[in-house]
């Protein structure tokens, strides 16, 4: 399971555009934690906010997965993830540029760095090491590969010394060797919009939030005020809105 490094930026999200991920099951635990710790709602007040949000983003999970959850998620060790931000130093940038063969290898392997660096930020082991979930990873870099092409990548990797890997288990776990302190290149407070960074960092422009749907995009002009999706949507609309007129 993917790990989220801000939590309360992750359900606020979902509330505000309401959405949900493939996964109710764990979008709900995370609700639980948030209207227990950060609202400081009563349990029965935490199951009727989540009954609501089931019906209006058209999910199901059943009564008794749900009081399951209630139980688990707001004992006295309930925590919830709060990470602000991490950092990118110049040498990790470098080194990811000069011995990624493509860009689709220099985004897996910045990905996977910034994947590294939540989960150290959110207080697991510093041990350079990081779980992957391949759909998550290919995701969140923006590419496709194939399973035999993964493999082949690694095992570069590999013995270009950026990585270690357990190839007996297709590196469930990757063992990062290109994490280094050094000047820091950038801030990334987004942990959804990866991919989105790796391009502003390539190509420049203005990193700012759609006006819509609040996610974070690259500007490319000063009238710029919504994302791709969004701006496609707002002309199919528009020309909705001509045509009937």
């Amino acid at each position: 399971m993917a790990l989220i490094g801000n939590e309360i930026k992750y359900c606020e999200k979902h509330l505000q555009n309401n959405t949900i991920d493939d996964n109710p099951v764990r979008t709900v635990a995370i609700m639980i934690k948030y209207f227990y710790l950060v609202q400081e709602l009563e349990v029965d007040n935490i199951k009727g906010e989540i009954i609501n949000y089931l019906d209006r983003v058209g999910a199901e999970v059943s009564e008794e997965v749900l009081d399951s959850l209630l139980s688990t998620c707001t004992g006295a060790k309930t925590s919830i993830n709060a990470l602000k931000s991490i950092s990118i130093t110049v040498p990790e940038w470098e080194t990811i540029q000069e011995l990624g063969r493509n860009e689709r290898e220099r985004k897996v392997l910045f990905t996977l760095l910034c994947m590294y660096k939540i989960k150290v930020g959110v207080g697991f082991a510093n041990d350079g090491t990081v779980k992957v979930d391949y759909t998550k990873l290919n995701s969140d870099a923006h590419v496709t590969m194939t399973k035999a092409y993964r493999t082949e990548m690694l095992q570069h990797m590999e013995s270009v010394g950026m990585v270690n890997i357990d190839m007996g288990q297709i590196a469930k776990k990757i063992k990062l060797n290109y994490v280094q302190d050094g000047e820091e290149l950038i801030q990334i407070t987004e942990f959804d919009c990866i991919h989105v960074y790796y391009e502003y960092l390539k190509k420049g422009g203005r990193l700012q939030y759609c006006e819509i749907c609040g996610d974070l995009y690259i500007a490319t002009n000063n009238r710029a005020k919504y994302c791709k999706p969004c701006a496609k949507q707002i002309n199919i609309d528009k020309t909705k809105e001509r045509k009937r007129g």
